[in-house]
């Protein structure tokens, strides 16, 4: 309704484009897909946030790995010339721990 528009318009867009940074020294060990939770979920939204494919959203709850970070896996995933299969297999983590300086 009416106040929700206010209150949406209220708020910047700076709030849903949080900068972030990639993390740092991250291993990535394990395959990771739709229904995975954890740490490491976490850092993989946080450096597809850092890269532009995923947008930072304050609703979400950071380190599930639900639909819009399959579509951001996969928008990596070709951003590299890697097979877009939308999870996180060998040769993504290989990927990945080099973005973090793991490898």
């Amino acid at each position: 309704g009416p106040q929700t528009r206010a209150a949406l318009s209220a708020t910047t867009t700076t709030a849903l484009l949080q900068p972030t940074t990639i993390p740092a020294g991250v291993l990535f060990s394990r395959p990771l897909r739709i229904g995975i939770s954890g740490a490491d979920v976490a850092a993989l939204q946080q450096i597809l946030i850092a890269k532009g494919f995923l947008l930072f959203n304050p609703r979400a709850k950071p380190g599930y790995f639900g639909g819009l970070t399959r579509i951001a896996v996969i928008q990596f995933q070709k951003s590299l010339g890697l097979e877009p299969v939308g999870s996180v297999g060998p040769l993504t983590r290989k990927a990945l721990n080099k973005l973090t300086g793991a490898l």
